[in-house]
């Protein structure tokens, strides 16, 4: 997600708190320096802080807030699965960037896919979803179908406790706040939000639309007309969809933008998986940011609920392959 829509933009002055942290964020966040695992259900997120967190003065604040985001997913989603991923801290000239790792060795079929997905359908998402799949590879069998690692283990397509590094996310040196009680604060970015934005990237809420002439599992949920999806970027009229491009749940982002292509386009609301961000707002998730997670293999326990409103700022996708930046709006 990008904070902001013109290259070369202004960015706010970095910003680091020195001293001691926040009583609420030292709780959590002090014993777990090293490393954090948390579990709540199924879903496991075991994070490793790199010396660009570790070293900063703001530490503590930034791994309590982490924390807290992680759990949100956790209490959201069931897989057994553990979610390895490393953060780092970037400079001030992007607010979030991610390199998740992608699946290329051992790529399911579009066949294996489908079955992977069929397989693991639980609830009336799902099933709506799932029996609007295509009968046939949309690629007419030219493109590769690689899965984030993450997404893999959650389709069952990847050993569930595989230790290897899922994704890297880099969030900016920018002013936030990390308070889960004051998520809107003037002139900072709700730092929570950003790292969920980056966070469901990882786990696979990306585009790969063409990218190495790779598809993805996300891919198979963007239309242009009903029954129309596309599989090439950039496209002015994409637009989310779980009932073979019947219903628009939410338009997809333009990437001749440079935003993601697989955020939402602005215009829709102050939402946490927008392409583009502001400082100074809590950007909102809801039960439509959910379906992007719950149709590409997630399991949502209960149905209805729903992620704690978050604000997010950017994502990528990666592989060895490069992400976008995220910069922050005018």
């Amino acid at each position: 997600m990008n904070s902001a829509k013109t290259a070369g933009i202004s960015l706010e002055p970095s910003h680091r708190t020195a001293g001691k942290s926040p009583a609420w964020a030292a709780s959590i966040a002090l014993a777990i320096l090293a490393g954090s695992g948390v579990q709540a259900g199924g879903l496991t997120f075991n994070t490793t802080f790199d010396a660009t967190v570790t070293s900063r003065g703001d530490a503590a604040s930034w791994i309590s807030a982490w924390t807290y985001a992680t759990t949100q997913f956790s209490s959201v989603y069931s897989d057994p699965i553990t979610i390895n991923i490393t953060l780092k801290a970037g400079s001030a000239s992007i607010l979030g960037q991610t390199s998740p790792s992608i699946q290329s060795a051992g790529a399911p079929t579009f066949t294996t896919l489908k079955n992977a997905l069929l397989a693991d359908s639980k609830g009336s998402i799902d099933s709506i979803a799932y029996s609007h799949l295509p009968a046939t590879d949309p690629s007419a069998g030219t493109k590769n179908w690689d899965l984030t690692f993450a997404n893999a283990k959650a389709l069952g397509l990847r050993t569930a406790n595989n230790a290897a590094n899922d994704g890297t996310v880099t969030l900016g040196d920018r002013v936030y706040t990390f308070n889960p009680a004051n998520r809107t604060v003037a002139g900072a970015f709700d730092f929570i939000g950003v790292a969920q934005h980056e966070i469901s990237e990882v786990m696979g809420r990306i585009g790969l639309l063409g990218l190495a002439n790779l598809e993805n599992s996300f891919d198979l949920f963007g239309y242009t007309a009903p029954g129309t999806i596309y599989l090439t970027k950039p496209v002015a009229n994409g637009y989310f969809s779980i009932d073979g491009g019947v219903t628009s749940l939410r338009l997809f982002n333009n990437g001749s933008n440079g935003g993601d292509d697989k955020d939402w386009a602005s215009g829709q609301g102050t939402d946490a998986y927008n392409a583009f961000g502001t400082s100074g707002v809590m950007l909102g998730t809801d039960l439509v940011d959910q379906y992007t997670l719950d149709v590409i293999g997630y399991d949502v326990v209960p149905e209805a609920s729903t992620l704690v409103p978050t604000a997010l700022a950017f994502g990528g996708l990666a592989a060895t392959l490069v992400i976008r930046r995220r910069r922050a709006a005018k």
